[in-house]
């Protein structure tokens, strides 16, 4: 009996020792796993207490993490993201105030004309005939301001027109004809060789060849020379646009598409620096590429290469 009840007693001890060993272990691994858990996941905390902060710091970033596995990735791509985030952010409040300066001025000129012939409605006819010019010619310059950044906002909207094959060479003839009449005082060449057409949108193609030629135009003297020319080279057509002008200053090519950039404040004029922003969002649309540089007459050349028709369908 005494050693039944012995067996007994160690089995029950051995039972508690057990459950005792077993609650413990589960701690351990409950508290190992705690950790673990919480040096992986702590990462994602952070990214999600970042998204919440971002809007109102997008200069915020994910600490670095370890790049091998998957949390490091993430953390790599996030940081990557917000990085393209903010550039977009500086350049939308860049572009809101370029916009709002470019605007200032003709809504001043059209301020102080319409107060003037408020205020005197008894003026010399060649005063009121001067401030009804003045407002006339600033209107019409906000309204083609105010079309080209629609124009820029479809771009970036990603609103692009219906494609059809395309001769270039067609449109670039009409192009020059028109300049020729519109500037008598440049000798507009054009020159065209046969060359594929392009696949793009007949309207935005001549807007692009429009944007060189007035640019051409704009920064050669008068008297002064402007060749287009149409050619193919390899799989493309290419379209070049050359004056005897002043040239690109020396790091401008670098920004000369950038929008409300003028490469020579002194001859900017009335231009508002959208026009080869615009040229730059049509060639892209149209799967194209663009180059500014010097030709060998010092003034500047704007080179436009676009996929022919066959090609650029199937690509």
């Amino acid at each position: 009996m005494q050693t039944t009840q012995r067996v007994r007693d160690d089995r029950r001890g051995l039972f508690v020792l057990v459950c005792v060993y077993a609650v413990l272990a589960f701690l351990a691994a409950a508290g190992a796993t705690w950790l673990v858990t919480g040096r992986a996941l702590r990462p994602l905390r952070q990214l999600t207490t970042l998204v919440g902060e971002v809007g109102a710091e997008p200069s915020r970033r994910l600490p670095p993490a370890p790049a091998g596995d998957e949390v490091g990735r993430l953390t790599t791509a996030f940081n990557a993201m917000m990085d393209r985030l903010q550039g977009s952010l500086a350049a939308q409040r860049r572009f809101v105030a370029d916009a709002s300066h470019e605007l200032r001025t003709p809504l001043t000129t059209v301020r102080n004309n319409a107060g003037f012939l408020l205020r005197h409605p008894d003026a010399a006819e060649a005063d009121r005939d001067a401030a009804l010019r003045d407002i006339e010619g600033e209107s019409a310059r906000m309204s083609r301001l105010v079309e080209q950044l629609l124009t820029l906002a479809r771009a970036d909207a990603g609103q692009l027109p219906a494609m059809a094959a395309v001769d270039l060479g067609e449109i670039v003839d009409d192009v020059c004809r028109q300049a020729r009449t519109l500037h008598p005082a440049r000798e507009i060449h054009c020159a065209l060789t046969p060359a594929p057409p392009v696949r793009g949108a007949a309207d935005a193609l001549a807007q692009l060849v429009w944007i060189l030629v007035d640019n051409a135009v704009k920064y050669s003297p008068d008297g002064g020379n402007v060749w287009v020319t149409v050619t193919q080279r390899g799989p493309s057509t290419q379209l070049n646009v050359a004056d005897d002008g002043p040239g690109i200053p020396p790091g401008a090519e670098r920004h000369i598409f950038e929008r409300f950039h003028r490469a020579d404040e002194s001859r900017s004029g009335a231009g508002a620096g959208l026009g080869l922003a615009i040229a730059l969002s049509i060639v892209r649309a149209h799967g194209g590429a663009i180059l500014a540089a010097n030709n060998a007459r010092g003034g500047a050349s704007f080179v436009v290469d676009l996929p022919a028709a066959g090609l650029s369908s199937t690509s």
